[in-house]
């Protein structure tokens, strides 16, 4: 969800408003009330600031959602993983580990099947944070 970009603006905010908050300071400290007033307000302001900016974002990014709706797709359905371990029975189904764009992942087969480590599945569903996977071969 929060990308490069995303990042950068929000690290070069920091960097902004840091420099903006010694500048305050400075101010505040000065021995002319003029510029004690200005520093006080240009604090005042960054509080505020600091503040409204994650609610800012969180409606930029809800607004992009919704202009965006298939984003909300699961890019994982259909890719090809890759087994981790073995397979064991809970309950009616076989579950274990799968690795996925470098990162490891619950699964399970809505069916028996016992994998062997280091085996190609397919990406059939998604059930939360467990994949539901089929044979490679299997074509449903």
């Amino acid at each position: 969800m929060f990308g490069r970009n995303y990042l950068r603006n929000h690290l070069l905010s920091a960097i902004a408003g840091g420099i903006a908050l010694v500048a305050a300071a400075m101010l505040l400290m000065s021995g002319v009330y003029a510029l004690q007033l200005v520093g006080g307000a240009l604090a005042a302001a960054l509080v505020i600031f600091w503040l409204v900016l994650p609610f800012i974002d969180a409606h930029s990014m809800e607004r992009h959602i919704k202009a965006n709706p298939a984003q909300l797709k699961n890019e994982a359905i259909g890719k090809s993983v890759t087994v981790h371990g073995s397979f064991r029975l809970i309950g009616e189904v076989s579950a274990g580990h799968v690795y996925l764009n470098g990162e490891k992942w619950n699964c399970r087969c809505t069916f028996l099947y016992f994998p062997r480590d280091g085996e190609v599945l397919r990406v059939q569903a998604r059930d939360g944070l467990t994949l539901i996977v089929v044979p490679q071969s299997d074509e449903d």
